[in-house]
């Protein structure tokens, strides 16, 4: 299969570059859940040594995008509805108990901040640049936990970070979300934190990450699911799709 990636590798570490290609693969759709990562052939594609090949594979590894499965090698990976359920029950938490410690001091250049990361998150939709809006959708959430002020709270959410590639991924397959979407429904969260209304924000936050609140505080979100999970394929119960690499 001919390589879809321009192999000119930005200046600095070979890993960080090969990363950055593969996530955005990965991200954008070029690159399917369960997917077959062949080192070999990555390594002829990038024409590097399999060392930073494999640095950039651990890197993606850690951010929730591959998955290394012993004696079978790294596939891109994949989630179920459970894993986006729990994931975005814990975010809508947080981003709640968050709200009430800043918002007694919500300042106008906080909303000026978040209304120009709705422009770019807009502006990649327009092109479907998934790996764009990933990038924007951490940057809008982790400024709003970040201003809370809250170290353990922070840390807690900045570990889930390493999911939001993976679920975004996840969401636009399983119909849950389109690129689109996005900066309407965080143009939503913009209006509601500038209302200062606790009620309004706890409603936009609930609707932002599915969450029926009249199942109680705590209920799982409602996953607007299109056909199966997509965990399929790395428990050995369904083929997967081998990406032979050859510099094209």
């Amino acid at each position: 299969m001919t390589s879809q990636f321009h192999v000119s590798l930005p200046h600095g570490p070979l890993s960080i570059g090969i990363a950055e290609e593969l996530r955005t693969a990965i991200l954008n759709g070029d690159l399917a859940p369960g997917s077959r990562l062949v080192e070999t052939e990555l390594a002829r594609t990038f024409q590097v040594s399999r060392g930073p090949l494999r640095e950039a594979l651990r890197t993606l590894e850690r951010d929730g995008l591959i998955k290394y499965l012993p004696r079978r090698g790294n596939y891109v990976a994949s989630l179920s509805s459970r894993d986006w359920q729990e994931v975005y029950s814990l975010r809508f938490v947080l981003e709640r108990f968050n709200y009430g410690l800043i918002a007694s001091d919500i300042r106008e250049d906080d909303i000026q901040f978040l209304q120009e990361l709705v422009r770019e998150m807009d502006t990649a939709g327009e092109t479907d640049n998934i790996a764009a809006q990933v990038d924007v959708d951490m940057r809008f959430h982790d400024y709003l936990i970040d201003r809370g002020g809250h170290r353990h709270l922070a840390e807690v959410w900045h570990n889930l970070g390493h999911l939001v590639g993976a679920i975004f991924v996840f969401a636009m397959r399983s119909g849950g979300i389109t690129a689109k979407d996005v900066p309407h429904r965080h143009q939503a969260i913009v209006d509601a934190f500038a209302s200062r209304d606790v009620e309004r924000v706890t409603a936009v936050l609930a609707e932002h990450y599915f969450i029926d609140l009249a199942g109680g505080p705590y209920a799982l979100p409602s996953v607007p699911l299109q056909g199966e999970d997509l965990d399929t394929g790395l428990d050995g119960q369904s083929p997967t799709r081998d990406h032979r690499w050859a510099k094209g």
